[in-house]
């Protein structure tokens, strides 16, 4: 009786198992087939179909499919092409700046150039009379830079304020006035007129102008002689040593232009304070 019942558990047990494992092998197979169309599904942009064992087959796909973030992302972010997209045009941008030659910066009022005259009594007539002429290229020979520069129109806007003042070597003046100051004392210098006749001419046109008379006062120190110092500097210009000090006594002793000082005795030259050898010989020379 006892080996009828193990023979018949033994015979029991045996089936199951090989039932068991007829299950378990239609459960793998099933598995792998599930796993296999969520593949194909992917492959061919279909939806995977989600069913109680979705988390094995995902976690099977996923140690199957390749390990593209990029791909990844762009499928599961929308906001990633756009962004890609952004980063590649302004890469496009900046690839074509850099092939984009650099323009030059162009001047006010059409690239011109303006001659800035340095404003002072001893400015040649010539130079003022440049004053603030435009020129659209600048020129080969410039003025040397004691007289004036050229400079852009811009720039030459900023040498005077809102209210039109202009900052000259005797304070803030009216610049189109105080040119035309510089330039009636210039033509009267510069003149073939003698001495006398210079200091008549200029007396009279600073006293027809007490504003003019004002600022020749103030440049040259000189209340009652600032005109006779201009004209007597002018003349004597040329003669490196001589002091103006010892011009005027030149000219108070009726040596009053350069060919009659150059000319002047020895005696008489040398009879000035700090003349020497030196100083005589550019006096002599002064002339020539």
């Amino acid at each position: 009786m006892f080996k009828k019942l193990f023979s018949w558990f033994s015979a029991k047990t045996s089936e199951d198992d090989t039932s068991d494992k007829t299950n378990n092998n239609d459960h793998l197979n099933d598995q792998q087939d599930k796993t296999h169309q969520a593949q194909e599904n992917i492959a061919n942009n279909q939806p995977v179909i989600h069913d109680q064992s979705s988390e094995d087959i995902q976690a099977a796909v996923a140690e199957n499919e390749p390990q593209d973030k990029s791909t990844q992302f762009d499928s599961t972010c929308p906001e990633s092409s756009e962004q890609d997209e952004d980063v590649k045009q302004v890469t496009v941008t900046q690839d074509e700046r850099e092939d984009t030659p650099i323009e030059p910066q162009t001047l006010a009022e059409g690239g011109a150039f303006v001659f800035a005259a340095n404003l002072t009594l001893y400015t040649s007539l010539d130079v003022l009379q440049q004053h603030g002429k435009h020129v659209a290229e600048l020129p080969e020979e410039l003025t040397q830079k004691k007289n004036g520069e050229w400079i852009s129109s811009a720039d030459f806007a900023l040498r005077t304020d809102e209210n039109g003042m202009f900052k000259s070597d005797i304070g803030f003046v009216e610049e189109s006035e105080y040119l035309a100051f510089l330039i009636t004392c210039r033509e009267t210098v510069e003149s073939n007129l003698a001495y006398e006749e210079k200091l008549k001419v200029l007396s009279a046109k600073m006293d027809a102008n007490p504003l003019w008379n004002s600022w020749g006062q103030k440049k040259l120190k000189s209340k009652e002689n600032w005109m006779s110092d201009l004209i007597i500097k002018e003349e004597t210009r040329v003669i490196t040593g001589l002091s103006l000090a010892n011009a005027k006594t030149l000219f108070n002793q009726g040596y009053t232009s350069l060919d009659a000082i150059a000319a002047a005795p020895e005696e008489v030259l040398t009879s000035l304070p700090r003349v020497g050898k030196k100083t005589l010989e550019n006096i002599r020379q002064a002339a020539s």
